[in-house]
């Protein structure tokens, strides 16, 4: 065997065991005090108290239940942080996400973002640092009664203390 044949299999087998690492991250998530359970009833300094996956306001006649939690790395510390999948009902309902660093076994809510007239999020996607959260919506001729049909990806990515939109731009998806 070659010394190219070698470097050939290595890079297959380095990619092949940091594939297993990000899908095992991806759907079991880090123990200790950041579990889904503890994001799940926490205290979200500038953001919601959460008790069982819910938060009401009865006086402002607000009510955010969490969907989903999707476990990855976002800030590349080499540590496990969380995008929290989100429904909300005020005024109005609408679906967003809020990213929560690990900040040694505690949750830091760090930002969220919304989605227009109950754009459903299908699923949240964590690669490499990049959050991809795949939803349907309306393509701009359509009336907003209209269906959504329309796949579209947002891509995110934390900078800093700020989740920063990577296009304005919608991405179909097929």
């Amino acid at each position: 065997m070659s010394f190219r044949d070698l470097c050939v299999i290595s890079v297959i087998t380095l990619s092949l065991i940091v594939y297993s690492v990000s899908a095992y991250a991806q759907t079991n998530p880090p123990s200790g005090g950041f579990t889904k359970d503890a994001l799940m009833n926490a205290n979200y300094q500038g953001w919601f108290d959460f008790k069982n996956g819910r938060f009401e306001d009865e006086e402002a006649q607000i009510t955010v239940d969490i969907m989903e939690i999707v476990f990855g790395d976002l800030n590349h510390d080499g540590v496990d942080d969380a995008v929290i999948v989100y429904n909300m009902l005020s005024n109005h309902e609408f679906n967003g996400i809020a990213v929560v660093l690990n900040d040694h076994g505690k949750p830091k809510y760090i930002d969220q973002t919304g989605y227009e007239r109950s754009e459903p999020v299908e699923k949240v996607v964590i690669k490499d640092g990049i959050i991809s959260v795949y939803s349907k919506t309306r393509r701009p001729i359509q009336p907003m009664a209209s269906d959504l049909t329309v796949p579209v990806v947002y891509k995110y990515k934390v900078v800093g203390n700020k989740l920063v939109e990577l296009s304005k731009k919608k991405t179909v998806y097929r």
